[in-house]
């Protein structure tokens, strides 16, 4: 099992606009000097919950904390331990704005204004998606992407 190691810390919070979503919110333990960098959110892959397949979000987020970054990794509604939503919003409506919602509450809690978002699968398209719609989305990482061709 993975034991947190020196120069990080892991918070539980509930995200977004209701409060229904579950994350971690993994910080550096030094303040960062200089420029803030951009926070990394990571998207879930498909049904996956927030620790990734084999955990690799969760190693992802502890290395990059102790790199320096803000790293939060959530479910989104009606994934793991995140409430289903409430509304009739189709998925691929509702993953691109309750990732739009984690980025606001990052920046009420931390005061981030700048996001990286790494996927993987249905997460890397959600990455992508997010970016062309907000402008504090500064880079993706997306991670076996999965393209769509809708030409006849």
């Amino acid at each position: 099992m993975d034991q947190p190691s020196v120069g990080k810390s892991e918070q539980v919070v509930l995200l977004g606009k209701t409060d229904t979503m579950v994350g971690v919110i993994t910080d550096p333990s030094a303040p960062t000097v200089g420029e803030t960098p951009p926070a990394v959110i990571i998207l879930n892959a498909a049904i996956v919950h927030r620790a990734g397949p084999g955990r690799i979000f969760v190693k992802m987020a502890r290395r990059l904390a102790e790199l320096g970054f803000v790293c939060v990794r959530f479910d989104h509604n009606g994934i793991g331990d995140s409430d289903v939503r409430r509304d009739n919003i189709p998925y691929d409506e509702a993953v691109v704005m309750e990732t739009r919602e984690v980025m606001d509450d990052l920046s009420r809690r931390r005061g981030i204004e700048k996001f990286v978002l790494a996927g993987l699968c249905s997460g890397a398209e959600t990455a992508f998606r997010t970016a062309c719609c907000d402008h504090r989305v500064v880079g993706t990482v997306m991670i076996n992407a999965q393209g769509y061709d809708s030409s006849p």
